[in-house]
C-alpha cells in the first residue's frame, strides 16, 4: 500500500512563498547595492583624491610663494632698515603661511591611509625647507655688497628644492590615480600642468631674481637656466592650451584663462625676456629687485587663480558625481528596505486576514467535523470573501449543533424506555461495559418484579398497567442515590445497579425498596388507589462479559426464589 504524504500547511506554504520571493529578489537587491556603493565609493575616492592632491598642490604653492618675499629680501639694501623691516614682515608671514599648510599636511598624511614614502617624502620637503631659509637668513645678514651671486643662486635653488620635493609628492598622488584607472586622473593631471606653469613662472623669476640683486654681467649658466625655464613654461603653456576647450566650458575659468594670457604671457613675460636681453648684453637692470617683486608677482596670481579655478570646478564636478551616486544608493537602500517592509506588511496583513482567519475557520470546522460545535461565533471580517465563508460555517455549526441535538436524542431514545425514562438493557450492557473499562470489575445488582402485575393488566387494563410501571420506577429514583443506575429489566421488572457497597448493604437497600413500595399508594388515571408489591433478587459478581451474565442468573434466581416462597420479600443469591 502506497505511503500517505503528508500535506504541507497553508502556513508553510506562505513561508515557501515568501522566501522565494526573498531568494528571488534578494540577489537583485545585493548585485544592485553592491555596484551602487561602489560607484559611490569610487566617487568619494576620486573627491578625496582631488581634495588631497589639491592640499598638495596648495602646499607646494604657498612654498613658491615665499621665494618672492625671500627674493625681495635677498635683493634688498641692508642700509634701508624700514625697507628691511617691511620685507622681513612679508617673508615671515609666508613662512608662517607655509608651517600652517605643513602642519595641516602631515595630519592629514597621519590620520589616514598614505601613499608609498608620501610621509618620507613630506619630511625630507620640511627639511629641505629648514636648509632653504637657513641659506636665505645667511645672505640677507650679510653686508649688500658682501652678497655674490654665487651666495644669491644658492639660497634660491635652495627654496627650488623645496618645491622639487613638493611635486614629487602630487606626482606620486597622481600615479595613483593613473594607475588605479580613477576617473579623477585626468583632472589631476591637468591641474599638475597649471601647478607646474605657475612653479615655472615663478622660477623664472628667480632665474633672473640673482643678477638683478647682484648688478653685473650674466654668467652663461644664469642666461641658460632662465632661457630653459621660460621654455618649460612655455612648452607647458601650450600644452595647457590643447584643452582649452575645458577651460572654454565655465565661464569664470574662462575669464582667468584670458587674465593669465593677458597679464602673465603679454606682460611679464616680456619684461623678463627685456631682463635676459639686458644682462647678455651686459646693461644694468632697469628695475630694483623690488620693483621687479612688484610689478612681477601679481602677475603670477593670474596663473594661481587659472589653477585654483579649474581645481575647484573639477572638484566641485566630482562633488556632484558623488552626490549622485550617493543620492543613488540612498534610493537603492530605501527601495531594498522598503521592498522587505512591505513584504512584512503583506505578511503580516497576509497572516491576519487571510492565514489567521482561514486557520479559525479550519479551527471550527474541526469542531464541528469532532460533533462539537461550541457556542456561536458571530466573526465580522473586512474581506467580503472571509466573511461568506464564516458565515457559511456559522449555517454549518447551527445545521451541525441541531444534528447533533438529534443525533443526542435518537441515542437517548435509543437507550432508554419509552414508558419509563430508564435505561433499556441495551443501555445498562453499555454502562457495566464502562464500569468494567474504567476498573469497577465488581457489581451488585437488586432485580425486581411486580407481583400479580398479569391480574393488573387483566382486571384496570394496560393502562392502568403501564401507570403502575411508571409510579415504581419514579419510587425507585426517589429511593435511589444518582450515581446507581436503574433499568428496565423486563416487562414488569426493574434492576438496579449499585454504585458501590456490597452485597450486605444491597440486601439492605432492597428491603428498603420493598417496604416503600408495599406502603405507597398508586393512583391511576381514574382516581382509583392501588397498593403493590414486588420480589427482590440482590446478587454480587464480576462486571466482566461473562460474570455479567453470571451475576444477572443469581439475581434472577434469588428473585424467582422470592416469588416462590410467597413474594413481596427480598432474597439474596447464595443464601437461605
Amino acid at each position: 500500500m502506497a505511503r500517505k504524504v503528508s500535506p504541507i500547511g497553508l502556513r508553510t506554504w506562505v513561508w515557501i512563498l515568501a522566501g522565494l520571493f526573498v531568494v528571488c529578489t534578494l540577489p537583485l537587491m545585493v548585485i544592485a547595492l553592491v555596484q551602487g556603493t561602489l560607484r559611490y565609493t569610487a566617487a568619494e575616492d576620486n573627491l578625496v583624491s582631488l581634495h588631497r592632491l589639491r592640499q598638495t598642490f596648495d602646499l607646494a604653492n604657498l612654498a613658491s610663494a615665499e621665494r618672492g618675499p625671500a627674493n625681495s629680501l635677498l635683493g634688498s639694501d641692508c642700509a634701508d632698515a624700514g625697507e628691511r623691516a617691511r620685507l622681513a614682515a612679508g617673508l615671515a608671514q609666508a613662512r608662517k603661511r607655509v608651517d600652517v599648510a605643513m602642519t595641516q599636511m602631515d595630519a592629514v598624511i597621519l590620520s589616514g591611509p598614505s601613499l608609498p614614502d608620501e610621509r618620507r617624502t613630506l619630511f625630507e620637503a620640511q627639511h629641505q625647507l629648514r636648509q632653504a631659509r637657513a641659506a636665505v637668513d645667511r645672505v640677507v645678514a650679510k653686508p649688500a655688497d658682501a652678497r655674490t651671486v654665487d651666495d644669491v643662486e644658492h639660497a634660491i635653488n635652495s627654496m627650488f628644492m623645496v618645491t622639487d620635493r613638493l611635486h614629487r609628492l602630487g606626482s606620486a598622488q597622481i600615479n595613483v590615480l593613473v594607475a588605479t584607472g580613477r576617473e579623477a586622473a585626468i583632472p589631476a593631471i591637468q591641474g599638475q600642468i597649471l601647478m607646474d606653469l605657475r612653479e615655472h613662472g615663478g622660477r623664472l623669476a628667480s632665474n633672473v631674481m640673482a643678477p638683478v640683486a647682484v648688478p653685473g654681467a650674466w654668467h652663461v649658466r644664469q642666461v641658460r637656466a632662465a632661457q630653459q625655464t621660460e621654455g618649460r613654461l612655455l612648452e607647458l603653456w601650450r600644452l595647457a592650451a590643447s584643452h582649452e576647450s575645458v577651460f572654454r566650458s565655465d565661464p569664470e575659468l574662462s575669464w582667468h584663462w584670458d587674465m593669465a594670457r593677458r597679464q602673465f604671457f603679454a606682460e611679464s613675460l616680456p619684461m623678463i625676456e627685456q631682463l635676459i636681453e639686458d644682462g647678455r648684453r651686459g646693461r644694468p637692470p632697469p628695475w630694483s629687485t623690488a620693483e621687479f617683486t612688484a610689478r612681477y608677482v601679481p602677475t603670477l596670481q593670474s596663473l594661481e587663480a587659472l589653477r585654483d579655478g579649474y581645481l575647484s570646478m573639477s572638484i566641485g564636478r566630482f562633488e556632484q558625481a558623488r552626490n549622485r551616486e550617493a543620492t543613488r544608493l540612498a534610493v537603492l537602500w530605501a527601495t531594498a528596505l522598503g521592498t522587505l517592509a512591505v513584504l512584512g506588511v503583506a505578511l503580516r496583513i497576509a497572516h491576519r486576514q487571510i492565514l489567521r482567519p482561514l486557520l479559525q475557520a479550519q479551527e471550527q470546522v474541526v469542531q464541528i467535523a469532532s460533533d462539537a460545535p461550541g457556542p456561536a461565533q458571530h466573526v465580522t471580517h473586512p474581506l467580503a470573501e472571509m466573511q461568506r465563508l464564516f458565515d457559511a460555517i456559522e449555517v454549518l455549526r447551527e445545521t451541525s449543533r441541531e444534528r447533533s441535538a438529534l443525533t443526542s436524542e435518537l441515542r437517548q431514545l435509543a437507550g432508554t424506555d419509552a414508558l419509563t425514562g430508564l435505561l433499556n438493557r441495551r443501555a445498562l450492557d453499555e454502562h457495566v461495559q464502562q464500569r468494567h473499562a474504567a476498573g469497577n470489575v465488581m457489581a451488585v445488582v437488586i432485580l425486581l418484579d411486580v407481583d400479580h402485575f398479569k391480574a393488573i393488566n387483566d382486571g384496570q387494563g394496560h393502562a392502568a398497567g403501564d401507570e403502575v410501571l411508571v409510579q415504581v420506577a419514579q419510587l425507585l429514583r426517589r429511593h435511589l442515590r444518582h450515581t446507581d443506575s436503574i433499568a428496565r429489566y423486563g416487562g414488569e421488572e426493574f434492576l438496579v445497579l449499585l454504585a458501590d457497597g456490597d452485597l450486605g448493604a444491597g440486601g439492605r437497600l432492597a428491603e428498603s425498596l420493598r417496604v416503600a413500595l408495599q406502603q405507597s399508594d398508586i393512583v391511576l388515571g381514574n382516581g382509583s388507589v392501588l397498593r403493590v408489591t414486588a420480589s427482590f433478587g440482590v446478587a454480587e459478581g464480576s462486571t466482566d462479559a461473562l460474570g455479567w451474565r453470571s451475576l444477572l442468573r443469581a439475581a434472577d434466581a434469588a428473585m424467582y426464589r422470592a416469588k416462590a416462597q410467597g413474594r413481596d420479600q427480598v432474597r439474596i443469591a447464595g443464601a437461605r
